[in-house]
């Protein structure tokens, strides 16, 4: 890592010479990340200049503060083609339409940020594993948010994490956002195993902070035992949400169905159709979950007895010559 003093009424300053003549996209920028305290000594504003030229927006550009750990890589994406700033009165404009949106009634609003994290602190009967089939995020007009691969991370990564160095199990977080989530045989779901002192994660991480006023979730199908049952979501750090996922359903034959969702919504219940207004979750707050202990971090549970689980991925055929 790189680390220097600063001073306010100082500038500093990094200049990378290139020999040749490039057209640049952007940058890509691994924020400073000693430890969880030490990444306020990451960069918060960035202005960048090009041969004398400033392609930053005014303000600078806003980087993401490191997470304090290595649960996934954290490099963040700076486009010199976002440096278009609105002017004051679309500003103006687009506050009204997010305050428009929100529930004056609620008390909760819409969050805004970098890394949202969910942590899960038991399954439904499960020991060994956890997993979900599917996660959708919407953004404050209401509009399904388009995520890649990019955007998507869990710790530990997957059953793969079991066998470090292979790829076998195809259930790997990617597959939360691959929109395929009435999956019952698990080729579309993400898992992972339960381990000691370790709190299961999946993270959805911006390059821009973004708001977000619904969360879709669709809890894992094919073994309904190792579903979420317990979890908590944090934006960029901040708790905003604690909750119970509905366990799917045991009586599986097999058959294609339907697999049903719930719903954190953050804003006016108006964005919701009649269905989904029936899959929205309660905010629980800690008093509420400490009637039900998070039986999945039972420190009497015997790891060494963990059963195997493998749904490994199709042979791929072979290349034409």
């Amino acid at each position: 890592m790189w680390l220097c003093p600063f001073n306010r009424k100082d500038r500093v300053r990094i200049v990378i010479t290139l020999s040749v003549s490039k057209k640049l996209h952007g940058l890509r920028i691994w924020n400073y990340n000693e430890s969880s305290d030490d990444t306020y000594r990451g960069i918060k504003r960035l202005h960048v200049q090009l041969n004398d030229k400033i392609i930053s927006p005014r303000q600078g550009f806003l980087l993401r503060r490191a997470p304090g750990h290595c649960f996934f890589d954290f490099v963040q994406e700076i486009v010199f083609a976002h440096a278009k700033t609105m002017i004051p009165e679309q500003q103006k404009q687009a506050k009204q339409a997010a305050a428009s949106l929100q529930n004056a009634d609620s008390d909760v609003s819409m969050p805004n940020g970098f890394i949202y994290e969910f942590q899960f602190h038991s399954t439904h009967g499960d020991a060994y594993y956890i997993g979900l089939n599917g996660i959708e995020f919407y953004d404050d007009n209401g509009e399904c948010i388009g995520l890649t691969q990019q955007n998507i991370a869990a710790y530990p990564h997957s059953v793969n994490a079991l066998n470090p160095g292979t790829d076998d199990d195809v259930r790997t977080p990617d597959k939360l956002i691959d929109g395929e989530n009435d999956d019952v045989n698990g080729s579309h779901s993400w898992i992972a195993p339960i381990l000691p002192n370790i709190i299961n994660r999946v993270f959805v991480i911006f390059d821009r902070p973004t708001s977000v006023s619904m969360i879709k979730i669709w809890n894992y199908a094919k073994t309904p035992s190792r579903g979420v049952r317990e979890f908590s979501l944090l934006v960029d750090d901040l708790l905003v949400w604690t909750g119970i996922l509905d366990k799917m359903n045991d009586d599986d034959d097999g058959k294609a169905y339907h697999v049903p969702f719930n719903t954190i919504l953050f804003a006016d219940e108006r964005i919701l159709t009649e269905h989904e207004k029936q899959t929205v979750l309660e905010n629980k707050n800690a008093f509420d979950n400490v009637s039900s202990p998070p039986a999945s971090r039972d420190e009497t549970v015997d790891y060494s007895k963990r059963p195997t689980t493998s749904l490994p991925r199709a042979h791929r055929k072979p290349a034409n010559k």
